[in-house]
């Protein structure tokens, strides 16, 4: 935006819909020694503006991670400013995060999640719970976060979520923590969704088994407990009419039964 543009439109540009112009607009007032739309919009709802606000407010000396911290501890703070304070924030601001997980807004438990991530505290004992929410969206951002930390989740509680009587996001999420956390939980997982009622799910389940046979398998060193062995070969018994002859030899072949 050239210098012949006047502060009142530029102004208006500023609280536009468009995020490059109200970014454009921000770094423009400021040039000109006009800060206000910076700090307006420091919690803005896109990250572009959000970036360009905080530099011009850290150029002009302004401590913007305390700010943020102000922008959250507020009765009705915005998506855009806790997902601000997760981007400059660390560890010490946890509290003023986790207070918006239980929000009554999804997109405001997201963002907590999220912003929580960011600062390095993922915390299964808060996050598990969530991927029970009502809201896709809460338990897409519960699962990203706790994939970080996949092996040391409670196995048994993400095999209960997995079963038909929840949600399919639900059902999902734990497939994908509980897949990622041993190679042998997860060909269990593949076999015991090979036929899953949810279309979805199915077709996951058997990507993934067709993926681990044809990339993975050959480079699996470990070999299943006991246990599971006995699991899996009674669920390739039972598959066989499924899976047909070759992919029935193929497993037992590489799962050494």
């Amino acid at each position: 935006m050239g210098g012949t543009t006047g502060l009142a439109d530029l102004r208006h540009l500023a609280a536009g819909r468009t995020a490059l112009v109200r970014a454009e607009a921000v770094h423009a007032l400021a040039k000109r020694g006009d800060l206000a739309p910076a700090e307006a919009r420091l919690a803005d709802r896109s990250l572009i503006v959000r970036t360009v606000a905080r530099n011009v407010l850290r150029s002009a000396g302004a401590d913007v991670p305390a700010r943020y911290r102000e922008l959250v501890d507020t009765a009705t703070p915005t998506v855009g400013a806790i997902a601000g304070l997760g981007e400059v924030g660390d560890q010490r601001d946890a509290a003023h995060l986790r207070q918006w997980l239980d929000h009554p807004q999804s997109r405001m438990r997201s963002a907590a999640i999220a912003a929580l991530r960011r600062i390095g505290v993922v915390d299964p004992a808060e996050l598990l719970p969530m991927l029970r929410d009502s809201s896709p969206a809460v338990v897409a951002q519960a699962r990203t976060s706790l994939l970080r930390i996949a092996a040391q989740l409670d196995g048994d509680h993400l095999q209960k979520l997995v079963r038909p009587e929840n949600p399919l996001f639900t059902r999902f999420a734990a497939y994908r923590l509980l897949a990622t956390a041993n190679v042998w939980q997860r060909i269990l997982l593949d076999l015991r969704l090979y036929a899953d009622s949810d279309d979805r799910l199915r077709r996951t389940a058997q990507a993934d088994l067709a993926s681990w046979l044809n990339h993975g398998a050959s480079t699996t060193y470990s070999m299943p407990t006991p246990a599971q062995a006995q699991e899996i070969d009674q669920l390739i018994a039972d598959l066989r009419p499924v899976l047909g002859e070759r992919l029935t030899l193929l497993l037992r072949f590489h799962v050494g039964i």
